[in-house]
């Protein structure tokens, strides 16, 4: 498949930590998964971490997970190529049940 308007597209907001013991996903709110890695935030070393977290995590290759914005500072939103949005929250809710008010 070529990849077009045809191809399932999502966005993710994520909140980093660097530095961290291990490289983990950590919780989803709704809005923002948070993550932990052990990069520094140098050179981009975090955002690459970020990203291949993510890739790793959701199943995807690491050239389908594209950072567009955010690329100093702690909140970021990735570009994931070829997992729907429902699919996405399928996965986030699985994961991270919400606890209903």
């Amino acid at each position: 498949m070529i990849p077009g308007k045809d191809t399932p597209r999502s966005s993710l907001w994520v909140r980093v930590t660097p530095r961290s013991a291990t490289d983990r996903v950590t919780s989803w709110d709704g809005e923002t998964l948070a993550l932990k890695v052990k990069a520094p935030p140098v050179e981009g070393k975090a955002n690459e971490a970020c990203r291949d977290l993510l890739a790793s995590y959701l199943g995807l290759p690491r050239s389908k997970v594209r950072l567009l914005d955010g690329a100093a500072a702690r909140r970021k939103r990735f570009e994931l190529t070829g997992l729907t949005v429902e699919t996405l929250r399928i996965k986030l809710a699985r994961d991270f049940p919400l606890e209903l008010e």
